[in-house]
């Protein structure tokens, strides 16, 4: 017999009460079965909101890992009025305007992850790791090839939006790529997505540019008809506001490559291919 999974049994999620608690809940009864308090050690004065789906990741041994990132101040207070028509699907009428200008040092930080366990008595949670210092509304994304969490956050200091990937047992930073530090280079709270080939990341932004992370796990050992030669790619930036003539004669103009900043390389991950 196969194997059951732990996620398959309960349903994970917060419920945004101060403070935020995680809750697993039987699927089959709706009982609570562990609960813990998320997100609980903030620097005073910063709120929770869980906003977005939370990642969670089944390892087949009794054991579900969730992450969980703060969302707090990104959303439109104003949408809680009861004359907003929250139908206008505006920058200004969804988004609060701070952080649409100002960016994520208007937004509260936090990610953590916690683990819910099956025991003999039933199930128990508990914290790995958080990161205080991260503020993410990009809607992190697990690759389980490489065990690495993928995201799309802006440095605070310098104001440079960036990728950045963390590493899932430790929750610890292994590298960052630098995009832009102009504020319209803001992910708009709009989640990235995997290609569907599992190739590539790719994250809109406030300037109507679709960016794409190419990273090494480009092709897992059982589908080697997706390898790449990464010898004979660089890292560069793709995006769609610049346009060469030759493309725009035939129609066919999606992606262009940004080069304005010098190529770098990486020994583990993070290449952009030449198109």
């Amino acid at each position: 017999m196969g194997r059951r999974l732990l996620a398959h049994a309960v349903v994970l999620f917060t419920d945004n009460q101060d403070p935020v608690n995680l809750l697993a809940l039987d699927m089959k009864t709706g009982e609570v079965v562990a609960s813990a308090p998320v997100l609980d050690d903030l620097p005073e004065g910063y709120q929770v909101a869980v906003e977005n789906s939370a990642i969670v990741y089944d390892d087949g041994k009794g054991t579900v890992s969730t992450i969980v990132c703060n969302w707090f101040g990104a959303g439109n207070a104003g949408l809680a009025d009861p004359n907003n028509d929250s139908s206008i699907q505006s920058y200004a009428n969804i988004y609060d305007q701070n952080w649409l200008m100002k960016g994520n040092v208007m937004i509260a930080p936090g990610i953590e992850r916690m683990d819910t366990v099956k025991t003999a008595n039933g199930y128990e949670m508990k914290s790995v790791w958080s990161r205080n210092d991260l503020r993410d509304t990009a809607i992190m994304k697990l690759s389980t090839a490489t065990g690495y969490i993928y995201g799309y956050v802006q440095d605070v200091t310098t104001g440079m939006w960036q990728y950045i990937i963390l590493d899932f047992e430790t929750g610890e930073t292994v590298f960052t790529m630098d995009v832009s530090n102009k504020y319209g280079y803001n992910n708009m709270a709009i989640g990235m997505y995997a290609g569907n080939s599992g190739n590539a990341l790719y994250c809109p932004t406030g300037y109507l540019e679709l960016l794409r992370l190419q990273d090494r796990f480009v092709y897992l050992p059982e589908m080697p008809y997706r390898k790449v030669d990464l010898d004979q790619a660089a890292r560069n930036v793709l995006f769609a506001g610049t346009v060469c003539a030759g493309r725009r004669r035939r129609h066919r103009c999606k992606l262009a490559q940004h080069c304005d900043r010098p190529q770098r390389t990486s020994q583990h991950h993070g290449s952009f291919p030449h198109e």
